[in-house]
């Protein structure tokens, strides 16, 4: 069933109205740095960072078998200098201009033979990537943003704040939609005693997607937050915002892409707004950087890709 496109037009106009237009102004105003009041703020949290890193690498211990049943066929990890070089050189150049604390952490790369665009971050810093993320990128820009929103989900802790609301359900319970993200503080009747005994790390596949789903307006929340975070980290270094918000409201008619149309996750054409919207001092029509690392490590994956097949 395809969409109405009047009501893409009405949600728009609604979007740009309420939300955006105050949301430029501001960044006008204020510049896109991490100081500017737009900018989000990890929240309460019952866990500590290094209960994330830790959490982290042993989900990354997994990724294999994870993938394997996300996707339901054989999945094989990759290593690959030239790939690993270059998106470990994206991301230098987006952690310069991150906040100080998105520096705690520790950051590596875990690369698989999949031809769909798919990135992911565990919490503490371990990014998962797909091939297909690096065979299908167009420019330098697009992949810092990529990165920035990956660094975006590890700096404001997402895995471990749900993780922590999830805990306290019954006070969760009494809250509606998108107010969950509101707390500032954790229920002070909240016994932090459970972090490690409820074993995070032995959830299943089934239990994993479940608290990665809880509850899908928080998800939506902290998409756009990542979003938002990668939108003012990228345009701070110095990176355009065109390609990635040409491709929100134009996604390829590609199966790869198919899984951003998840209920869970935000309006594509909300996310090119963020995007649009945050840094409206850089033209959209300039050209974006395709630089000769870029152009290696995609060749690389694309050859991996084919031989594959």
């Amino acid at each position: 069933e395809q969409e109405n496109p009047m009501k893409k037009l009405f949600i728009y106009f609604l979007t740009a109205l309420f939300l955006f237009m105050p949301m430029q102004a501001m960044a006008e105003a204020k510049g896109c740095g991490t100081k500017n009041s737009l900018f989000p703020q990890p929240k309460a949290n019952l866990f500590s960072i290094a209960e994330d890193i830790e959490a982290g690498k042993t989900i990354a211990k997994r990724a294999e078998e994870e993938l394997e049943e996300y996707f339901e066929k054989p999945i094989s990890l990759v290593s690959d200098e030239v790939i690993e070089s270059y998106l470990a050189d994206m991301l230098s150049k987006v952690l310069i201009h991150a906040p100080d604390g998105a520096g705690e952490f520790e950051y590596s790369f875990i690369l698989y033979d999949h031809d769909q665009h798919d990135v992911r971050a565990t919490p503490g810093g371990t990014i998962i990537a797909s091939l297909g993320a690096v065979a299908k990128a167009t420019d330098d820009d697009a992949v810092a943003f990529m990165l920035a929103h990956e660094v975006g989900h590890v700096y404001l802790r997402h895995f471990t704040r749900k993780l922590s609301l999830k805990h306290s359900r019954g006070q969760m319970d009494k809250l509606a939609g998108v107010a969950i993200s509101a707390f500032k503080e954790p229920p002070k009747d909240t016994d932090k005693s459970f972090e490690l005994d409820i074993k995070i790390f032995e959830l299943s596949q089934k239990e994993l997607q479940d608290l990665y789903e809880y509850p899908n307006a928080l998800v939506r929340v902290h998409e756009t937050e990542a979003d938002i975070f990668s939108a003012f980290v990228g345009t701070e270094a110095g990176f355009r915002t065109g390609s990635t918000a040409r491709f929100y409201r134009e996604i390829p008619d590609d199966p790869g892409y198919g899984w951003l149309d998840w209920d869970a996750y935000p309006n594509n054409l909300v996310r090119a707004l963020i995007y649009e919207c945050i840094s409206p001092q850089r033209p959209r029509a300039e050209k974006e950087t395709e630089s000769e690392d870029l152009k290696k490590a995609r060749a690389r994956a694309q050859e991996l890709l084919a031989n594959k097949k």
